[in-house]
């Protein structure tokens, strides 16, 4: 996100939050804060993490059923095996298929310019499983010989948390202002939003998937960054998809292939044409 029509003193205080010292002018800082912001991701922009109902207000997102089907507690995930899964192709969800048969679509909410994201840490350990991102097809980052039949991970523990997160919001002043040079600037908020919180097997501490909006687009129209996600359309119909051969490393999997219908007729040229 922008943080260049910030004031001097929020930009300082940002930078000690996230455990630096300050130095150097207010473009200078803001560059520093969106470089560390692209570095570390979800780390740096992170304030805390609070549990369901500790706030007084709402963050506008609003459990209900989604076009996904019914939230669902995350709690229901728990002792289910993923074995395969994908994020933002076609709609911005993830898309969990167990070893059960089921599956579960975790969606955010009503912003429709937002992504799903994940922590890095629950990224990292996905990566062991086939996925399909944004319409691409990757196969596991494991070697061949580390790989069963399917391979597979395993849900220890789900949550719903409410994370605060940093936002910078826009604000109209009827005055010129000097440390940005017009007649807006920008504070540096926290924005509360709700985040559903995974430990597979493998890992020490729970990680969370999350949503965000474009952040340009977003500020612009003054809109919240980030986007509230629930675990929805948990069921057991839904066949597990096909599976995805490991040989493939890094390339693209060619998952649709389009042949012509018409066929060349099996017959000589003297037949076709009737010549002598």
């Amino acid at each position: 996100m922008s943080f260049y029509h910030c004031p001097t003193s929020a930009l300082s205080q940002e930078v000690r939050r996230r455990g630096y010292i300050p130095d150097g002018s207010r473009e200078t800082l803001s560059e520093w804060l969106q470089r560390d912001e692209e570095g570390r991701g979800t780390a740096a922009t992170t304030i805390s993490h609070l549990a369901i109902g500790d706030k007084e207000e709402g963050d506008g997102s609003g459990r209900q059923r989604t076009a996904y089907g019914e939230v669902v507690e995350p709690s229901a995930l728990i002792g289910e095996t993923i074995v395969h899964w994908t994020m933002n192709t076609f709609f911005p969800t993830i898309q969990l298929f167990f070893a059960s048969g089921r599956s579960c679509t975790i969606a955010c909410g009503q912003q429709l310019n937002a992504k799903i994201g994940l922590d890095p840490k629950l990224r990292y350990r996905l990566t062991d499983l086939a996925h399909e991102e944004e319409g691409y097809v990757s196969s596991s980052v494991l070697p061949q010989n580390l790989l069963g039949a399917r391979p597979s991970i395993k849900i220890v523990a789900a949550e719903l948390r409410q994370r605060v997160s940093v936002r910078v919001r826009p604000v109209e002043t009827g005055v010129r202002i000097w440390s940005t040079g017009g007649h807006r600037y920008s504070e540096i908020v926290g924005q509360i939003h709700t985040v559903v919180g995974l430990r597979l097997d493998g890992m020490n501490e729970m990680a969370y998937i999350w949503a965000r909006a474009e952040s340009g687009a977003a500020q612009a129209k003054e809109e919240a960054i980030w986007a509230s996600v629930w675990v929805a359309g948990l069921r057991d119909d839904i066949p597990l998809p096909p599976h995805v051969p490991q040989d493939c490393g890094k390339d693209k999997l060619q998952v649709v292939e389009i042949l012509s219908m018409i066929r060349r007729k099996e017959t000589p040229d003297t037949e076709m044409y009737g010549g002598h």
